[in-house]
């Protein structure tokens, strides 16, 4: 149950305020849903923020796990298509590196 006052599922810092706080605010949420037989007992309790505990609801902790991992690629894949995409033909000599660089384009 113990992990570190961070949300078990998205790392976020949790705190124990309220309404002000609420994407932040301590749950407590069933790894194995109750609705799926899980226990309201110490190994299948986490702490959880309010956002996480809302959207995981019924399903399992590998399934939401999954719903995570999609958004963080469709995160991934969105932020690159707004990035430059250069393609090299031949060896690049290290001033063309370094103005690369300079300009902001990561390789």
């Amino acid at each position: 149950m113990a992990n570190n006052c961070v949300c078990y599922y998205c790392e976020v810092p949790l705190t124990k305020f309220g309404p002000d706080n609420a994407p932040t605010m301590i749950t407590w949420d069933h790894i194995i849903p109750k609705a799926k037989g899980g226990a309201s007992d110490y190994s299948n309790l986490v702490a959880a923020c309010l956002k996480c505990n809302k959207e995981k609801g019924t399903l399992s902790e590998d399934e939401f796990r999954t719903v995570l991992w999609h958004r963080a690629q469709k995160a991934r894949a969105e932020k690159m298509a707004n990035q430059p995409t250069v393609f090299f033909t031949r060896e690049i000599s290290m001033e063309d590196l370094k103005f690369l660089y300079e300009v902001g384009v990561s390789i």
